[in-house]
């Protein structure tokens, strides 16, 4: 079963490393944004901690400022998880069948294909996750889970709700606090960081919960709900939901670290907005008991890993994500506009296409974050501003949406803005803006 194992994921690697190299999907935003990050190692940042930075500056260290640099990390991750499933099965006695299909499930569902490509941030606290698990049920040393954990708060903060699950199976004594010490660490660049710069993060997450403007927001529980079946494919949703009436007790900790986080997101839910991801931590133990109930139905097994292959198409392929599409056509559409990165910078009202021309642009050359639409603070507001190098200087605003500025309180002179075709159904609309005068709109109050 393992070399088999073994072999499928050789197989996966291989073709991803391809559909990276050569496939229609270019970084989604936020990645082209962490990859900014990576070219600027902090301690910390505006919204996440610094770990995903570090991911991608290892990458690009090896392989250059490319896609399959920026998404190397992502691909080793996506060769550990499945063996880290496969090994945390056996732990909880499993038999080696039931292992192989928990490590298949994961690989091979949206979310494990999707986590194995994009570099994003969740993967990296699941990595580490899963790594506190099996650290909890192989009876590692303590301060091996407590250093786990930490290393997942250098990607997000909610690894810390490891602990409340952990607890009551743990021996309280000297060990267990020198663990909870230990992983306290992973916290500490980032504090530094937001005590150095006002408490961003904490600001920012204080806003995020609340709706993003104080005002709580409408609940979404079927979206949450279907966000969650759509990650490990909805066959092994229906499985995972079966498993609860075929209750195993060798099982008793993968149910609660399963089906508290899926439930408390769904309660959630009811009353504001919830992320689909903010329950992610659920889905390293998901496939241990779709793997136990599944066993025992194979044709629903190879009906939900055939749904999660038709899935996992579409997205990657018949409709590749909207916003991951045609960027590699911007270094033309802006050469045609007379952009020179020698002498020209690039800006925008959104740090979205802020990043994407950053990362898209000729010479890779940071572009700007200017906030027209008073929209709220982000990780480019804590970086050199336009008024601080660009002054005098010859810019060019460009946005993915149609769009008409009022630039005429920073520029002496502004041409009309054009539009330039990156696809049939996606435009860049650029305009030329000579001799910036230094002025800025005023910073937003918002975090």
């Amino acid at each position: 079963m393992k070399r088999t194992l073994q072999l499928l994921i050789l197989f996966k690697t291989l073709f991803l490393a391809g559909y990276i190299l050569f496939g229609p999907m270019r970084l989604g935003p936020d990645e082209a944004q962490y990859w900014t990050w990576s070219q600027d190692l902090s301690l910390g940042y505006y919204s996440k901690p610094p770990g995903i930075a570090y991911q991608i500056a290892l990458g690009t260290s090896l392989f250059g400022n490319n896609e399959f640099g920026v998404r190397f990390g992502s691909l080793l991750i996506g060769i550990l998880m499945p063996f880290l499933i496969y090994r945390l099965a056996l732990g909880f006695k499993l038999s080696e069948k039931e292992a192989f299909w928990a490590a298949v499930i994961w690989a091979f569902s949206p979310l494990g294909f999707a986590g194995s490509v994009l570099a994003i941030t969740d993967i990296g606290m699941i990595l580490f996750w899963t790594l506190a698990l099996l650290a909890l049920v192989e009876k590692w040393p303590m301060w091996q889970m407590g250093l786990m954990i930490a290393f997942g708060a250098l990607f997000k903060w909610p690894i810390y709700i490891f602990w409340l699950f952990a607890l009551p199976f743990v021996t309280w004594d000297r060990r267990l606090l020198g663990a909870l010490a230990i992983s306290l660490l992973g916290l500490l660049p980032s504090v530094w960081w937001n005590y150095t710069h006002d408490f961003a993060t904490f600001r920012h997450v204080g806003a995020t919960l609340q709706g993003g403007s104080g005002v709580k927001a409408q609940g979404n529980f079927w979206e949450f709900i279907g966000a969650q079946a759509l990650l490990i494919s909805p066959i092994f949703f229906y499985l995972l939901l079966l498993s609860y009436k075929e209750k195993r007790k060798e099982l008793s900790f993968a149910y609660l670290t399963t089906f508290l986080p899926l439930a408390v997101g769904a309660m959630l839910s009811m009353f504001m907005k919830v992320q689909g991801n903010w329950a992610i931590v659920a889905f390293p133990t998901a496939p241990l008991l779709i793997a136990h109930v599944g066993i025992k139905r194979p044709r629903w097994m190879k009906a939900g890993l055939i749904l999660s292959l038709l899935l996992i198409g579409a997205l990657f392929f018949f409709v590749p994500l909207k916003h991951n599409r045609d960027w590699d056509k911007l270094p033309a559409v802006l050469s045609q506009a007379g952009y020179d990165p020698k002498s020209n910078f690039l800006f925008s009202d959104k740090y979205q296409n802020t990043s994407l021309l950053s990362f898209y642009s000729p010479g890779q050359k940071r572009a700007y974050f200017f906030n027209l639409k008073n929209d709220r603070l982000n990780q480019y507001s804590f970086w050199h501003q336009m008024a601080d190098r660009e002054k005098h200087q010859t810019g060019y605003y460009v946005s993915f949406e149609p769009s008409n500025p009022d630039l005429s309180p920073y520029f002496e002179k502004i041409s009309p803005i054009e539009t330039y075709p990156l696809s049939p159904k996606k435009n860049a609309f650029i305009q030329k803006a000579e001799a910036y005068n230094g002025n800025s709109p005023s910073p937003p109050p918002r975090y």
